[in-house]
C-alpha cells in the first residue's frame, strides 16, 4: 500500500513537471524559431525538431545501436507526445557544443544533465528544471574516540564565537540580576529594621 502511494505521488510529480516543461518548451520553441529566422538558419515547418542530447548516462545517452535512453530522454518523449511534436535526437559529447549549437540555431532544443548557470543563461533559455540536486563531497567515515574529539573541535571552531558570545551574555545577565536583587534586599532590610532610640541627658556642674 505504501509502495503504491509512493508510486502514485511520483507519477503525479512527473505529470506536473511534464506539463510545466511543455508550457515552457512551447514558449521557448517560438523564440527559437524567431532566432533561427533572424540568423538565416530557418527550419522547414515539416522538418522534425533537432534535439541535442548531452551524452551523459542516466540522463541521456546513446548505445552502440543508436538507441537513446535516460531520464531526460524519457521526459522529452512524454512532453513531445503531449505537444504532438516530431523530433530527432542528436548525441553531443561536449557541453560547450550543446550551448553553442542551441544559441546559433544548430539545435532547436537540448536535453540531458545540463545545469543552469549564470553564464549559460546569458546565451540560451531554460525551461522549468526537471531535477534539482546539490553538490556534495564524499569523505571516509571515521569512528572512535579520536574522531569524536576531532568532531567536537571542529564544531567549536565553527561555533566558537557564538558560544563565547552566549556565555558572555549569560554572565552579564546573571551579574545584573545579582546587583538588582542585592539592592532590593538591602532596601527591604533598611525598611523593616526598627529605629534605635538613645537616652538623653544634660551635662552640668554637680550641686554642692
Amino acid at each position: 500500500m505504501r509502495k503504491h502511494s509512493r508510486n502514485l505521488r511520483s507519477g503525479r510529480r512527473i505529470a506536473t513537471q511534464s506539463r510545466l516543461i511543455a508550457i515552457a518548451l512551447a514558449v521557448s520553441l517560438v523564440g527559437a524559431a524567431a532566432r533561427s529566422s533572424a540568423s538565416g538558419a530557418e527550419r522547414a515547418p515539416d522538418e522534425p525538431l533537432r534535439v541535442a542530447v548531452y551524452d551523459v548516462p542516466l540522463y541521456g545517452s546513446v548505445d552502440a545501436e543508436g538507441l537513446f535512453s535516460g531520464a531526460s530522454v524519457d521526459l522529452w518523449r512524454r512532453v513531445a507526445e503531449d505537444l504532438h511534436l516530431t523530433y530527432r535526437f542528436i548525441a553531443v559529447a561536449q557541453m560547450e557544443d550543446v550551448i553553442t549549437g542551441v544559441e546559433h540555431g544548430q539545435f532547436d532544443a537540448a536535453i540531458g544533465a545540463i545545469t543552469i548557470t549564470p553564464d549559460r543563461l546569458a546565451h540560451v533559455e531554460f525551461t522549468y528544471p526537471a531535477h534539482r540536486s546539490g553538490v556534495a563531497v564524499a569523505l571516509p567515515k571515521q569512528t572512535g574516540p579520536i574522531a569524536a574529539v576531532m568532531s567536537y573541535v571542529a564544531v567549536l571552531r565553527e561555533l566558537g564565537a557564538l558560544i563565547v558570545l552566549t556565555l558572555g551574555l549569560l554572565v552579564l545577565i546573571g551579574a545584573l540580576m545579582w546587583v538588582f536583587e542585592r539592592r532590593r534586599r538591602l532596601a527591604q532590610i533598611l525598611a523593616s529594621a526598627p529605629s534605635r532610640r538613645y537616652p538623653t541627658a544634660s551635662i552640668g556642674r554637680p550641686s554642692p
